[in-house]
């Protein structure tokens, strides 16, 4: 009897820590430095006090393939930019669910 109690308890520790555990690893959200798309740029020449409209595009990873557009491209349509200054990405995870991949870009 109380060896059996012994390992409810057990299991019932396990089961709450990888409850936590898996918790608390499952929901993230990041982005990455942003990159400016062009072979001729110097950083120091963007004027950053200036406002930027700001365009974003996302895709949601179902299994292997991409359900949506994450692509530069649509980001400026979506925005109406014309002229595209730097651009940044972004990936976000919740819990139970797929993880999401936007393209987010800056210009005029």
């Amino acid at each position: 009897m109380l060896v059996s109690n012994l390992k409810l308890i057990s299991m019932k520790k396990i089961l709450s820590i990888l409850g936590l555990a898996m918790g608390l690893t499952s929901c993230y959200n990041y982005s990455y430095t942003p990159v400016v798309h062009s072979n001729n740029f110097k950083l120091s020449e963007i004027d950053f006090t200036q406002e930027f409209k700001v365009g974003k595009s996302c895709a949601k990873l179902k299994g292997v393939h991409f359900d949506g557009s994450r692509s530069i491209i649509d980001a400026a349509k979506n925005a109406n930019i014309k002229t595209v200054v730097f651009v940044d990405h972004e990936k976000q995870k919740k819990i139970f669910s797929d993880p999401l991949f936007c393209t987010i870009v800056y210009g005029k």
